[in-house]
């Protein structure tokens, strides 16, 4: 995860290496199956889920956004990385 983290392509996407970590964190801790656009908005971007906003909305852009930089990130720079981070369109779970 560091290396995508590191590479150019997250360099000023401070939020995107948020959502990235706690999604990996997640998954390896175990809680992988209850990674959910709101837990994500919660723990990643301190929205509060009682407020009413559709803050699922800013979570699946950034979805889609971060699986576009992983997917490039592999067909570049990253394409002999060992290990390949894949978050599957209509998810937030890594495999």
């Amino acid at each position: 995860m560091a290396s995508v983290s590191e590479s150019n392509l997250l360099l000023h996407q401070e939020r995107l290496k948020d959502f990235l970590a706690y999604i990996v964190e997640e998954e390896i801790a175990g809680r992988g199956e209850g990674i959910r656009g709101k837990t994500i908005a919660q723990d990643v971007y301190g929205k509060d889920p009682t407020e009413g906003v559709d803050s699922d909305n800013v979570v699946r852009v950034d979805a889609r956004r971060l699986r576009q930089i992983l997917d490039h990130y592999y067909q570049s720079s990253g394409s002999g990385d060992p290990v390949r981070i894949h978050v599957d369109t209509g998810g937030y779970r890594p495999r």
